[in-house]
């Protein structure tokens, strides 16, 4: 029995044939996963690193945004540059220099004497690696999987959220050991295996073609098989196109401002410093259940995952709304409520912008999705910055990002409804 367990293990870990859903996907997902754990350390220690970098530099909380703020900016704007690039040449070349970015921007933070130039190494050169990386490994899993593709999603995006149990602490310790420029030269230090794994990752055969076949193709096909310009811009006459960027724009805005300032919003309330990180815990663990365990709703048939995107849409924004008025034990539930739907919406909008928007324009989808919700950034710092060092709360602030998720999680519905009305009149036709 053993044996015929590890024979099937290894014939599923080594073989070669090629598509959608075969081994060379599995192995793509497996480096996939180890790439968003370690990318995440920035983005899944910013409640710490905002808290971390006020005391260091003796700063404003305006100021102490601004890098991490710039870092979340470029995540986003990068997809405007990295999708035609890899459209353009080749996806390995430019996860390479993403790859290398992210982790560079951790050790040249290193040497920063002030918040402006961290706000140039951390924010732009790290937050340009994070957001070339993101999106890649979003395109991968969109081209190595079709059936599997909400559990591929599912999986890999857990290495950003076990990135939560791991990097939030470690800093807390490198600093208070080491000192701030310490730790952060030990966590890019940490980041650099990235480059040797994305030198093995590229396109899927079946998905890019090769130059003698697409020597052979006609125009018409060649537009369609490369993404061609006209192909790639259609996109914005897709009305679904918008449905996904204010939705995920909105959520991904408040979800940000909430990791930038949960472990500060714990600390003001009398809470422990160890007990303040480790909130992000509890978030990644409740995250990682969304991500793996919720999907299975959908999977039984029992909801849409455009249901389950609405409501997890419309139960975070509730809850963003009444999570400073809680204490720490609340917040602490709340904080888990939180993850698990932040989980199931994270992975199944990423497959259903696949689904809806083509394979074909999946590149340049992501890309400028991205590119749309980055400039929603550009104001956070003020935003965070006037509620903590003028109006002294933060409630003001969770109110309005659970009522701009609230808002533009409504157009939803009409997809909703969309889908579901050809599935009655057929059921109105077969009954007749």
């Amino acid at each position: 029995m053993e044996t015929s367990l590890l024979s099937k293990f290894k014939k599923l870990w080594t073989g070669q044939e090629e598509g959608p859903d075969k081994p060379v996907g599995i192995r793509c997902a497996v480096a996939c996963f180890v790439l968003l754990l370690l990318t995440s350390a920035s983005f899944r220690s910013h409640g710490f690193l905002f808290v971390a970098i006020r005391d260091h530099y003796k700063v404003s909380a305006d100021e102490a945004s601004w890098p991490i703020s710039t870092s979340g900016m470029l995540t986003f704007f990068s997809g405007i540059l990295v999708g035609p690039l890899s459209q353009r040449f080749s996806l390995r070349p430019v996860l390479l220099v993403g790859t290398l970015c992210s982790s560079l921007g951790f050790i040249l933070s290193s040497f920063a004497y002030d918040t402006t130039v961290l706000t140039f190494t951390y924010g732009l050169i790290g937050g340009f690696g994070n957001g070339a990386i993101i999106l890649l490994v979003n395109v991968l899993m969109t081209q190595y999987f079709l059936r599997y593709r909400g559990l591929a999603f599912g999986v890999t995006a857990a290495g950003s959220t076990v990135a939560s149990f791991i990097f939030p602490n470690l800093m807390l310790i490198l600093v208070d050991v080491w000192g701030f420029p310490t730790a952060m030269l030990y966590i890019g230090c940490m980041l650099l295996p990235m480059v040797l794994i994305a030198n093995f990752l590229d396109d899927a055969p079946w998905v890019s073609g090769d130059a003698a076949a697409a020597g052979k193709a006609s125009e018409s096909d060649k537009l369609h098989s490369e993404g061609g310009f006209l192909v790639q811009m259609s996109i914005f006459r897709e009305p679904l196109f918008y449905v996904f960027l204010f939705s995920n724009a909105s959520y991904q805005w408040g979800f940000d401002a909430y990791l930038q300032t949960v472990t500060d919003l714990a600390l003001s309330k009398g809470t422990g410093r160890v007990l303040a990180v480790n909130l992000m815990s509890f978030f990644a663990a409740a995250d990682l259940f969304g991500r793996c365990v919720l999907p299975l709703i959908c999977d039984k048939g029992w909801l849409g995952r455009d249901v389950l995107v609405f409501v997890s849409y419309m139960i975070s924004a509730v809850y963003l709304c009444i999570l400073p008025l809680l204490s720490y034990a609340l917040m602490a539930a709340a904080t888990v409520t939180l993850g698990s739907f932040f989980g199931l919406s994270a992975i199944f909008y990423q497959s259903l912008v696949g689904e809806y928007l083509g394979t074909d324009r999946v590149k340049v989808a992501f890309g400028l999705l991205m590119f749309f919700k980055g400039a929603f950034f550009a104001a956070k710092p003020l935003f965070i910055g006037y509620f903590r060092d003028r109006v002294k709360s933060y409630v003001g602030l969770y109110v309005i990002c659970g009522s701009l998720i609230a808002v533009f999680s409504l157009p939803w519905l009409g997809v909703i409804v969309k889908r579901k009305l050809p599935c009655r009149e057929a059921d109105k036709e077969s009954s007749q």
